[in-house]
């Protein structure tokens, strides 16, 4: 086995300063540098601070990523780490699931739920509601799902569900192999659609909004919400099943233009820092705007993977206007109350730890449970018959459209 020059200088240097009894502190800080670095933005910000012990001098050798990982609280499951290679995407957003149909009990699909506009995704074709059962030529699985997310160019094998018109039987059916290019570093549409529908009479406006971190998501949302006021609409939808956070002060100032304007000045909502930053607490507030959009009634479309920032916006809705005007539709929300930071290294790559708690206008934390449903609504209930958001047929929309107009859920199979 053949070691690089700088692999046997590193081990060379480390075993001296381990074992020598010459004071080499300025050597050893020299070499450990990255990790020390995040130690101490760790003990200065992290939530649990307090849990972090020193690490034994030889793990602060540990790569950037591994040794960040092992400072993580057992209980965090929202501290992340980027680099280059992490901060690249193929653009779409899937379920791995095992076959729907049970012809081959044991072989995995990948379901696309999303497909970000302009991605290599896009590029290559790949719509939602299309079926992948090849990477590269082999079977998905469970371990083998993050091929999908990003990579240096991955060709997809797919199919498609058909309906036998003798048997009504349900079928697979080859699709097309398409070829996706190398991951980017996108960067996603917050806005990602904008509706108007005429249901029975009754005008609803329809919103998707995937984070609350766009610069230009205030500025498009308020020009959708003029259209929707000047349409008469009598009832909003806003769609958060893919949204999983992103500036809370951006989401004070969407959520500012659907509460009445007396509510101008009162609290959306706080986070709260560690012992460490306690005077850091910072409060966010319900703001003045031009024109509010005054509805009958707010459905929030959301899933599991609805997190963070959004919960937040659910809350602070919920307590300005009260559980009745804002209903909520689909699953439990995810539960991460905690507020996550993005502090840059001067390494090339940024620690993500969560540095506080979620909070609602009462001072109340967020729940880790996340928040729940007034109508459970499975997005892949009909997973032979999955639209293409932002059309009536697709089943979230589908049967929040139908109680609207009609009162109730529709019954389905």
């Amino acid at each position: 086995m053949k070691f690089s020059y700088s692999i046997i200088s590193s081990l060379f240097a480390i075993l001296m300063l381990l074992s020598c009894g010459e004071d080499r502190t300025y050597q050893y800080l020299e070499l450990t540098e990255e990790a020390q670095w995040i130690y101490s933005q760790m003990k200065e910000n992290y939530l649990w601070s307090d849990s972090i012990k020193k690490p034994a001098r030889k793990e602060f050798f540990s790569t950037a990523s591994k040794f960040y990982a092992s400072l993580l609280y057992k209980e965090d499951n929202v501290s992340y780490f980027t680099d280059s290679a992490s901060m690249t995407s193929y653009g779409m957003s899937f379920v791995l699931m095992r076959d729907p149909l049970e012809v081959e009990r044991n072989r995995y699909y990948a379901l696309v739920l999303f497909v970000e506009p302009g991605s290599p995704a896009d590029d290559a074709g790949l719509k939602r509601g299309t079926w992948i059962y090849k990477a590269d030529n082999n079977a998905l699985s469970v371990n083998k799902q993050n091929l999908l997310l990003s990579g240096n160019g991955i060709t997809l094998s797919t199919r498609y569900i058909e309906q036998d018109d003798e048997t009504m039987e349900y079928k697979w059916m080859d699709g097309d192999t398409l070829l996706l290019s190398a991951a980017e570093d996108l960067q996603q549409d917050a806005l990602f659609m904008d509706s108007l529908y005429n249901v029975r009479g009754r005008q609803i406006g329809y919103v998707i909004c995937n984070s609350f971190d766009d610069d230009n998501l205030v500025t498009e949302i308020a020009a959708a919400f003029d259209k929707f006021r000047l349409s008469g609409v009598e009832d909003l939808i806003i769609d958060l099943r893919y949204n999983n956070g992103g500036s809370l002060a951006c989401a004070a100032k969407v959520a500012s233009m659907l509460v009445p304007a007396d509510k101008a000045g009162s609290s959306f909502g706080h986070i709260e820092y560690n012992s460490n930053n306690a005077d850091k607490k910072k409060e966010y507030y319900f703001e003045q705007v031009a024109s509010t959009l005054e509805t009958e009634k707010i459905y929030v479309l959301m899933t599991e993977q609805t997190s963070g920032t959004a919960e937040a916006f659910i809350a602070a809705l919920r307590g300005a206007l009260g559980n009745e005007k804002v209903v909520l539709m689909g699953a439990t929300t995810a539960g991460k109350n905690l507020y996550v930071s993005s502090i840059e290294s001067p390494y090339g790559y940024t620690i993500n730890p969560a540095v506080a708690y979620l909070c609602s206008a009462n001072g109340t934390m967020l729940s880790s449970y996340g928040i729940f449903c007034d109508y459970a609504v499975d997005e892949l209930a009909q997973p032979t018959a999955i639209y293409q958001l932002g059309e009536l047929q697709e089943y979230m929309l589908y049967c929040t459209t139908y109680l609207i107009s009609n009162g109730s859920l529709p019954i389905t199979n």
